[in-house]
């Protein structure tokens, strides 16, 4: 066997046994930290575009959102135009934490929310809960989420 072929047959080994071992050299904490600061671009946007807008810009075209106990919304325009005729309420939140599966393809975050009246953005929330949101990397390096995971906590009893 030539020097040059030999070279390349134990190229092709080497990345043979990189993917049938499932290595990779994926920076899972950059990752995790990266995502985290994603969400909070995706809540920095929800102030300065709105919600609607927001949502529109970070979800994956095949999104599904689960909130409140109704029916899932499934997919980006569906969950756009049910923003958009909603009442203009100022959606906010706070991502706690992010992790990043080893793949590097797939992660999560979570945090809490709160729901305002625009009237009132100082004022007492109308609503608040925590949420999950599973992130999907896209081909370009982007992150988008596929599901949007809201829990709203009880009212409280005066």
């Amino acid at each position: 066997m030539k020097p040059r072929s030999r070279h390349r047959a134990a190229s092709i080994l080497c990345t043979f046994i990189l993917v049938a071992t499932g290595c990779s050299s994926i920076d899972v904490e950059a990752e995790q930290a990266a995502l985290l600061q994603t969400d909070r671009e995706f809540n920095q946007a929800s102030l300065e575009y709105g919600a609607a807008k927001a949502f529109h810009m970070y979800l994956a075209q095949d999104a599904i959102m689960l909130s409140g106990g109704g029916d899932p919304i499934t997919g980006r325009e569906t969950v756009y135009e049910l923003m958009s005729a909603g009442t203009g309420n100022i959606l906010t939140w706070t991502p706690m934490k992010s992790e990043v599966a080893r793949s590097g393809d797939l992660g999560w975050t979570w945090g809490t929310y709160e729901v305002k009246s625009p009237g009132a953005p100082e004022g007492p929330a109308l609503s608040s809960g925590n949420y999950v949101n599973v992130w999907r990397k896209q081909a370009d390096g982007s992150w988008k989420v596929i599901v949007d995971i809201g829990s709203k906590k009880p009212a409280e009893k005066e």
